[in-house]
């Protein structure tokens, strides 16, 4: 599965992602296994919150 994201939001948020895609090899693209819906992470990403923190009690 393709997800698409901003690169500059995945640097901000993530120190890990700001050393992948800074490599001279990046090609766009960052192969992830993801334990966790990668929606919910991509959501922490932008947001800083996680789904059950965004919908509330």
């Amino acid at each position: 599965m393709d997800i698409s994201a901003h690169k500059f939001i995945l640097a901000a948020r993530s120190p890990v992602m700001k050393q992948l895609i800074q490599e001279e090899s990046f090609g766009g693209t960052i192969p992830i296994d993801f334990d966790v819906n990668p929606f919910e992470s991509l959501q922490w990403m932008y947001t800083g919150k996680l789904t059950s923190e965004a919908t509330g009690p």
